[in-house]
């Protein structure tokens, strides 16, 4: 069983001393590194991380795409797994398949013959099944000759593509995203969507040396500082930069190991990893209600290449298309509305940031437990429909789930380019409660919006203007339940009828045991043009509709998750991703809202809710432990504590044993001395973030 704790540590080179500084430089309790090619000094490496309670995981021992060895030539299977073994408990496996999505993200000339002597490109294909079987096939050869030839135990990748899902079909054990060479604000809910649906040990390998920037200044130390943080809030299990803080050669730059840039990288990690250490995150992760599904066969890799599954060499059609661009709409999700759009309404604005602040990219072949963990599911990308996957949603809006597909997502036409076939023929009377019998345009046409559904959509006289204009093709709809209402229409003109709108639909919504199937009833992807602004609206409109009692009213520069601990207090943690500039957030509990905070510039905060009580300590570095009514506080400074009632009765609660009594919406700042919990006293030290001088000769990491 894998550790759900928190591990933050680092990569080091080589060898035993490697080791011992690690543990002297204070930079973590898990290691990323390559096996001496030695047995006995492999083994004695790894038993001394076992005596030392230091994690291991192996970096990659056979090259990318053969079956070559690329580390550790002298070590056969039998030293590999005598080594594992020495690391008991805590060796936690070895990367296999690094960077594997590359066959379908890199630029071309990586992959036609191997050019960089990695991967291959995928042979052409015919559809996106076979390019999906294809690869996993392809994958699933190197998985299992690292496992028969090479060493045994647990077997990671790591990755920075949304490919989890298929590397996963392939045999990889646990998940690892390089983060930084796509966007984490996608990588991160794709690789821990995937985690989630087969309970996988995941975290990230952050490659800020040579992803951060193309300057060693303060805005690259910053991003930097922010990766730590950001990966936390999502919800990483382990955390480790991959280079950038040992030293540096590249482009003719050289900064040694006591440079001040290398110095101040690592300082930050070590400050990182004692915030880790005195700080306790649930180990269940953050709280996520809404799942962008990633379809069957969906091979858009999320970065870099367009072309989809890799296929350069078959023609215009397997370009990106309006499906792939589908995955561009999750940017509606992390960026503010624009505040003119007379289309988002309410008392306060909480675009910007998804229900709980988190939304995971989830594979739509997950189990159908796993998809009923979502209230909330939006089908984005590619997606082919078959008989189980229909299943699956039907028994997940039965119980009581929220779905929104577009029709494209029920095609079953396989060739690329090809016109959408619709599942059953257009016969979806079972899932949506309509039958599509015809295709109208593509026309240039608008939106309006009817009284009736359930998701909160701006609704007005049916005679004005359409919104939302664009060059789309509406379907002809035949509704076939009176369980089915029309919620959105399409229009080109001022003055429709009532019935005019409900003969044009838009947007269905069928009632369907305890939830809801949702509809847009035109053969245009998300991510088309003339689809995109209606696209882009039901994605904040159901984001809203997803919001639970807890919010946070703040910029789109504030990111944030909830975390439940298991003694029940609630954690919200608020990272402010400004660089230079403060933000302040307010939060909101069931109506109510709470003054302002202010969350200085690239900093983590955090806020605990006991009932409707909410407590702020101004410094992060401490933790609340809840006995009862009482609530006990270590801190690593003499600090001020914010305290507020958001509720509508007085509440009375024993802080480090003095009694606090808070009349409704009364607001105060105590002070909480500083407290050391039992057995953390080294992360007390005065000089704990003080660097001890080495000599270090050997800098030369993994990667």
């Amino acid at each position: 069983m894998q550790p759900r704790k928190l591990l933050i540590g680092a990569s080091i080179p080589v060898g035993l001393v490697a080791i011992e500084q690690f543990i002297q430089l204070k930079l973590g309790e898990i290691v990323l590194l390559t096996l001496p090619d030695d047995r006995d000094e492999a083994i004695r490496l790894m038993q001394y991380c076992r005596e030392k309670k230091i994690y291991v995981m192996i970096s990659e021992l056979q090259r990318r795409g053969d079956n070559r060895r690329w580390r550790c030539p002298s070590l056969s299977k039998a030293d590999v797994d005598a080594a594992s073994a020495a690391g008991g408990e805590y060796y936690l496996g070895r990367y296999c398949i690094g960077e594997a999505g590359g066959v379908l993200y890199w630029p071309r000339s990586y992959t036609i013959d191997r050019k960089v002597n990695n991967y291959e490109n995928l042979p052409p294909v015919t559809g996106s099944r076979e390019a999906a079987e294809k690869y996993v096939e392809y994958l699933r050869e190197f998985i299992e000759y690292e496992r028969r030839e090479v060493g045994s135990g647990r077997l990671l990748n790591v990755d920075s593509s949304m490919m989890f899902k298929y590397q996963m079909q392939a045999g990889i054990d646990d998940l690892c995203l390089e983060m930084l060479p796509g966007d984490p604000h996608r990588m991160l809910p794709a690789i821990r969507g995937c985690a989630k649906s087969d309970s996988r040990f995941w975290g990230v390998h952050i490659a800020f040396g040579c992803y951060g920037g193309f300057e060693f200044d303060q805005l690259w130390l910053k991003r930097w500082r922010q990766s730590l943080y950001f990966s936390f809030l999502a919800g990483a299990e382990f955390i480790f930069p991959e280079s950038g803080y040992y030293s540096f050669h590249y482009d003719n730059k050289s900064f040694d190991f006591h440079h001040p840039v290398m110095a101040e990288a690592r300082r930050i990690l070590r400050e990182f990893y004692r915030f880790g250490k005195i700080h306790y995150r649930p180990s269940d992760g953050p709280e996520v209600r809404l799942g962008i599904i990633s379809g069957q066969y969906d091979g858009c890799p999320g970065l870099w290449n367009p072309y989809f599954w890799g296929q350069y060499q078959q023609g215009e059609e397997w370009k990106d298309s309006a499906a792939e661009r589908s995955w561009q709409l999750t940017e509606v999700l992390t960026t503010r509305e624009n505040p003119y759009s007379e289309l988002y309404l309410g008392e306060h604005s909480f675009s910007g940031n998804p229900p709980c602040g988190q939304y995971d990219i989830v594979p739509a072949e997950a189990a159908l437990e796993v998809l009923q963990q979502y209230p909330y599911l939006v089908f984005l990308g590619w997606n082919l429909m078959d008989e189980a996957l229909h299943d699956k949603l039907l028994a997940y809006v039965r119980a009581g789930g929220e779905l929104l597909l577009w029709l494209p997502h029920c095609n079953v036409n396989d060739q690329r380019g090809g016109p959408i076939k619709l599942f059953r023929d257009g016969d979806l009377r079972e899932l949506f409660g309509v039958r599509i019998v015809g295709q109208r345009g593509p026309e240039v046409t608008g939106v309006k919006t009817l009284p009736g559904g359930t998701l909160p959509l701006p609704v007005r006289n049916v005679r004005r203007d359409p919104v939302l204009m664009g060059n789309v093709s509406p379907a002809v709809v035949e509704i076939c339940s009176a369980a089915v209402q029309v919620c959105a229409s399409f229009s080109d003109e001022h003055g429709d009828t009532v019935e005019q709108l409900q003969a044009s639909p838009a947007l269905i919504e069928h009632r369907l045991g305890q939830g809801k199937a949702r509809l847009v009833t035109a053969f245009d992807y998300p991510g088309s043009d003339g689809m995109r602004p209606l696209a882009e609206h039901l994605l904040r409109v159901t984001a809203l509709a997803g919001q639970g009692e807890l919010r946070l009213l703040c910029s789109d520069a504030v990111r944030y998750s909830f975390c439940r601990q298991h003694d029940g207090l609630q954690i919200i943690y608020a990272l402010n991703s400004e660089f230079d500039l403060s933000q302040n957030l307010r939060i909101w509990l069931g109506g109510e809202v709470s003054p302002e905070f202010s969350l200085p510039p690239s900093e983590l905060g955090i806020f605990y809710l006991l009932d409707r009580v909410l407590l702020h300590p101004l410094d992060k570095n401490c933790q609340v432990r809840r006995e009862g009514s009482a609530l006990i506080v270590y801190s690593l400074n003499t600090q001020g504590m914010a305290m507020v009632n958001l509720g509508q009765t007085d509440a009375v609660l024993t802080l480090n044993g003095e009694s606090c009594h808070l009349s409704p919406g009364e607001f105060r700042q105590v002070t909480v001395l500083a407290q050391c919990e039992p057995g953390k006293e080294e992360f007390s030290a005065e000089d704990y973030l003080q660097e001890p001088h080495l000599t270090v000769t050997d800098t030369k990491l993994p990667y």
